[in-house]
């Protein structure tokens, strides 16, 4: 799974926490609402990211997970009409995973479906193909004249289902989530750079909306249900610049430099996340967590100006975060080390291989 699946993780962890914060049900209600909308934002730009590769993200997903347990199906039509190639694919799969921690074991078990549409649209001029054999399509990525300015616009229409069975100190908790993606998504990517004699850099900027709906059951049987629009900011898509080796192609860093993500729930409520330089480093160990950069959100009532609630998350040697009221009251939080969620990376990282 792509490395910024880990950063979701965190995010919806370190704003559940703050749940804690309120003495009123309503509050801790409320915040666990806004974590979620919270989660999703960042869950949204993990698969916008890495939406132009080789394969959908739950497909990666199943497909990193151990191949004994695992079965992913993908197929993939092209065609081609004037300057223009439309991919349509089709995927579904199914797989389970089993982590072993002293005194904590984890059983995650998932499985997906859906169809994606994706037209590519190169710069005027310039001429790309349809592979026969693999049903993708077909260009030289180092082609400056046909990568600056290459637009790619995808349809989505997901669903996904987990089950995650948690055992700690003896006792077991199970929470079942069942999710649907839909919407569009738009990337462009400019022209190549060498960043150094060794590295060639590639920028892209991508904006979306999608909604996401997604129901928990825990082992309870109690049920909630999330529902929200996540989209980029008007003026503000998400830039991400991409560093490979020229020599052998090999991923290096990605870097998220700025953008804005919203999401905003069925009664009005908005969260907003800004990412800003955030590196991650595929040269090092923890390449699932970024190894430097910032997350700065506000959490909005319904029709509301004023932020309710302001927070910033830290990446570095650690993670750390704080979260200001609107009375001006702050408190912060010590996030740990990037060791300190390694299970949450027991799907591995997807390390892109087209863009």
């Amino acid at each position: 799974m792509n490395s910024f699946k880990s950063l979701s993780i965190v995010f919806l962890s370190f704003l559940i926490a703050t749940s804690a914060c309120g003495n009123k049900s309503e509050e801790a209600i409320d915040t666990e609402t806004t974590s979620q909308a919270a989660f999703s934002s960042v869950e949204d730009a993990t698969e916008a990211i890495t939406d132009d590769a080789s394969s959908t993200m739950t497909a990666q997903a199943l497909a990193q997970i151990e191949p004994a347990s695992t079965s992913v199906t993908i197929t993939r039509a092209c065609s081609k009409s004037g300057d223009v190639v439309t991919v349509a694919r089709t995927f579904s799969g199914s797989g389970s995973v089993s982590i072993t921690r002293p005194r904590m074991s984890m059983t995650i078990d998932m499985s997906g479906t859906g169809t994606d549409t994706r037209q590519w649209t190169p710069p005027s001029g310039q001429t790309i193909s349809c592979s026969s054999s693999t049903g993708t399509v077909r260009f030289n990525w180092l082609d400056d004249a046909i990568i600056n300015g290459m637009q790619l616009g995808i349809t989505i229409d997901r669903s996904r289902s987990s089950t995650k069975t948690l055992t700690v100190a003896g006792k077991t908790k199970t929470v079942t989530d069942n999710a649907t993606i839909q919407g569009t998504r738009a990337v462009t990517w400019a022209t190549n750079t060498a960043s150094s004699s060794s590295i060639l850099s590639r920028t892209k900027t991508i904006s979306w909306s999608v909604t996401r709906s997604k129901t928990f059951t825990k082992n309870s049987g109690d049920q909630s249900t999330f529902q929200a629009t996540v989209a980029t900011k008007s003026d503000a898509p998400i830039v991400v610049t991409v560093e490979r080796l020229k020599s052998d192609g090999s991923l290096q860093k990605k870097t998220i430099s700025s953008g804005t993500i919203i999401s905003t729930m069925a009664d009005g409520m908005r969260v907003e996340a800004s990412f800003s330089n955030l590196i991650f480093d595929y040269t090092g160990e923890n390449i699932c967590l970024p190894a430097s950069g910032q997350i700065d959100g506000s959490i909005y009532a319904k029709d509301a100006t004023t932020a309710s609630k302001t927070f910033v998350i830290q990446f570095g040697s650690t993670i750390s975060a704080s979260v200001t009221s609107s009375s001006g009251v702050t408190i912060s939080y010590d996030g740990g080390t990037a060791e300190d969620y390694s299970e949450y990376n027991a799907k591995g990282c997807d390390l892109e291989r087209e863009s």
